[in-house]
């Protein structure tokens, strides 16, 4: 037992080793560093993940005003090439070794106890052999404005309350409901798949935030491989910039602008109008804001914006509704008494055609396209300067539904940055909290053969958990709930 196991531990820093001599090695047109930081961020490659060269495993921030500071943020990891990937492994093998002759444990119950919602440190989450030692447990009670560097790979909670745009079901106003279906997918189905409103503090977001606290960044594109987490990478931003006092416009799902609700055309606007996709702007800034756009005025002062966006959110008129959106979101960039932060997902969705269509004969109609939505075409933030206190950040869909070849124009000043895919020590802690959340029962060479399959995608783990080497947990899903 005790050589299989350190094999399987030396195959574990092989792959930790492999990804390290990748990280340094893998080159990149476009991603301009200096000499001393490309060999900072060499140093630090393998315990965060983020590589200054590679397009896909690293976060590469190409912008021609770049700080080198960005890519060493988070150089005291807590990981190295002598730790295990794994985090409570290391129990789970030293209970097996004293188990060894002994007869088997009692069968798990039907129906564990519920996982607490606000659990005991030390302690593990989900229901497990009542003989086996407790691991060490990977969350943090901390709020996400409160999380430090020591914090790092381990799992902080998420309040639903702090940010409701990422749920489907925060909205109960009616006339919302033909829009699609919105909130953010990736957090969501983490969620779903533990049961525990928890995610990882990955070294990707506290780099962003570093960044955004230190006004380094005023325009930023995430983008980055179908599953690598730019979507809850962009909604914890947006989440801590809420926390922090700041007035968030965040647009979950870009495609709730193009889709869905009436629709009708403004010749005095040169445009096309959309009311519902309006009033979901006005509705997530009123619940959200209220008590901030009371004290912030439009442009000319008349007003405040709380009286606009509650005009625009009770009219009929497709034009109102969708003129007192444009008004406070443009209020909202000139003025600079509190921060302001217009986080668009999806944001692709912004530069294809619409669902929309407009009748041109009997025999032909036309796709209206996005440019010609008038709200639309005022949320592609990325193409004029940045808030006069704030940001703008945006992430692209990978995905089939939007097409890739569509070229998004981007303001000179824009960072680009890669959000990279799980890192050796990030997908081993992962696999690890579905372990103690019941979802996924593993070994050590589980996590080696599912990060050779799945390539670091959290995504694809959790999709294709059935046909990997997994034993499933007793606990039912409807029972973690």
């Amino acid at each position: 037992m005790s050589g299989r196991i350190a094999g399987h531990r030396r195959l574990l820093q092989r792959l930790q080793s492999a990804y390290e001599l990748h990280c340094t090695a893998a080159a990149v047109p476009g991603v301009a560093c200096s000499g001393e930081a490309l060999s900072r961020s060499k140093a630090v490659a393998s315990t965060s993940g983020c590589d200054t060269r590679s397009s896909h495993q690293g976060c590469s921030w190409s912008s021609r005003s770049a700080p080198s500071r960005l890519f060493t943020s988070s150089a005291s990891v807590r990981a190295d090439a002598d730790r295990p990937i794994s985090r409570t492994l290391q129990a789970k093998k030293q209970y097996r070794q004293q188990q060894k002759g002994r007869p088997p444990p009692p069968p798990r119950p039907a129906s564990p106890a519920m996982v607490p919602s606000a659990p005991a440190e030390n302690t593990r989450l989900a229901w497990d052999d009542p003989q086996e030692e407790e691991g060490e447990l990977m969350t943090t009670e901390r709020s996400i404005t409160e999380l430090e560097e020591s914090d790092l790979l381990q799992y902080f909670s998420v309040d639903p309350q702090a940010l409701p745009e990422a749920f489907p079901e925060h909205s109960s106003l009616a006339a919302l409901d033909m829009l699609p279906k919105s909130g953010c997918k990736g957090l969501q189905e983490e969620i779903e798949a533990t049961g525990q409103k928890y995610v990882m503090y990955r070294p990707i977001i506290r780099s962003l935030i570093e960044a955004v606290e230190q006004q380094e960044v005023r325009q930023l594109l995430l983008d980055g491989m179908p599953g690598a987490g730019k979507s809850v990478a962009l909604s914890l931003l947006a989440q801590w910039a809420r926390r922090k006092g700041w007035v968030v416009l965040y647009v979950a799902n870009a495609e709730v602008l193009t889709d869905g609700g009436f629709y009708s055309q403004n010749e005095a606007a040169d445009g096309w109008d959309t009311p519902q996709s309006a009033q979901y702007i006005l509705h997530n800034l009123l619940a959200s804001h209220r008590d901030a756009l009371e004290k912030l005025r439009t442009k000319d002062g008349s007003r405040s914006l709380a009286e606009v966006a509650s005009e625009g959110l009770e009219s009929s008129v497709h034009a109102v509704s969708v003129d007192a959106a444009l008004a406070v979101i443009e209020a909202l960039e000139a003025q600079s008494e509190v921060p302001v932060m217009i986080a668009v997902d999806r944001y692709n969705a912004l530069y294809t055609d619409s669902q929309y269509g407009q009748t041109m004969s009997v025999h032909k109609r036309r796709l209206v396209p996005a440019s010609e939505l008038r709200l639309a075409r005022a949320l592609r933030v990325l193409e004029r300067p940045a808030p006069a206190l704030g940001l703008h950040v945006a992430a692209p869909a990978r995905h089939d539904r939007i097409s890739q070849r569509i070229a998004m124009t981007l303001n000179p000043d824009c960072t680009v940055v890669e959000v990279p895919r799980f890192a050796p020590v990030e997908w081993g802690n992962a696999l690890d909290w579905y372990d103690a959340t019941a979802l996924l029962d593993q070994s050590d060479m589980d996590a080696l053969l599912t990060y050779m399959m799945c390539q670091g995608n959290a995504r694809e783990l959790r999709q294709t958990a059935d046909g990997l080497t997994f034993q499933h947990s007793t606990v039912q899903y409807h029972d973690r709930r």
